[in-house]
């Protein structure tokens, strides 16, 4: 497949990826409904009648039967009508349930054929994102679809930002330099990792080398803590001078606010906890600050 027809292929995919959207939509706008249904149903129904409706009937009979078999006072006349109004509203109470009931039934078996629906269209919507990805990545790094091969990685969800980099400037550099096209998928909101892939032409790569920076991106760690006013002037003076040596000496940024107090240094692990035992070992008097040997 040429780049071209990768590229054609990549936009239709797009394209069915936003009716497959939409129709996602649909569903979970008709699931909604059903819900409301639902909940006003059940708010409608009373506690479901104790006695059957055969049993009813059976009971309305026996009571025909009785008053029509044996003498009867105008008490027992009465009590015989009481007990008939009593039994036919009973019925009609059972009938009235047995309704919403079939309602509130049909609509769940509703609610759940949408549910099957949404999952086969979150399927559905799975496959056409990884398909999208690798047609634009094969155009992007200007080779056959099928000859890509890719690999993953696990992001903790905390660097991702730092991965990308301020405007993807880390992914782009990566793919440039590296010969690679960088895919990340976040997964769902409340998942601790998500997913970063590789796409690489297996004749032109450097993709050992793309894992390793981005090795080195998820292994910096970023501290903040709060400093001394004498400390902070002191760490800015001459052109913020200390702050400049000790960037360069242990390859960490340190970012300095001195209206809040507050030092943040991110780097690799080691170098941070050295830039931080410099810092805190500060002679504000002198300016002087002991610089530990890198690890």
């Amino acid at each position: 497949m040429s780049t071209e027809s990768s590229f054609e292929m990549y936009e239709m995919l797009l394209e069915r990826q936003n009716i497959t959207r939409s129709e996602r939509l649909a569903l979970k706008a008709l699931m909604d409904i059903s819900d409301s249904k639902i909940k006003n149903l059940i708010a409608r129904v009373k506690n479901r009648p104790r006695e059957s409706d055969e049993e009813l009937v059976k009971r309305l009979n026996d009571a025909e039967v009785y008053h029509s078999t044996h003498p009867s006072t105008n008490k027992d006349e009465r009590e015989f009508m009481r007990e008939l109004k009593v039994l036919k509203m009973k019925r009609r109470e059972l009938a009235e349930y047995n309704v919403i009931q079939g309602e509130i039934d049909e609509l769940k078996s509703q609610r759940s054929a949408h549910q099957r629906e949404l999952k086969e269209k979150e399927v559905c919507l799975d496959e056409l994102y990884a398909g999208a990805r690798k047609m634009r990545a094969a155009h992007k790094l200007n080779c056959d679809p099928n000859a890509l091969e890719e690999q993953s990685m696990s992001i903790p969800q905390e660097k991702f930002r730092l991965v990308i980099g301020a405007a993807g400037s880390n992914v782009k550099k990566m793919e440039d330099e590296c010969f690679v096209c960088i895919d990340m998928d976040r997964g769902r909101a409340d998942a601790a990792e998500g997913t970063l892939k590789l796409y690489f032409d297996p004749a032109h790569n450097d993709v050992e080398e793309a894992k390793r920076l981005i090795q080195l991106i998820l292994d910096t760690r970023i501290e903040e803590w709060s400093l001394t006013n004498e400390k902070i002037t002191c760490l800015l003076n001459k052109r913020a001078a200390i702050v400049m040596k000790l960037q360069e000496v242990y390859d960490v940024r340190i970012d300095i606010s001195k209206s809040k107090l507050l030092c943040k240094v991110s780097g690799l692990t080691d170098n941070v906890d050295s830039v931080m035992s410099a810092i805190n070992s500060l002679e504000v008097a002198t300016s002087s600050i002991d610089l530990v040997e890198r690890r």
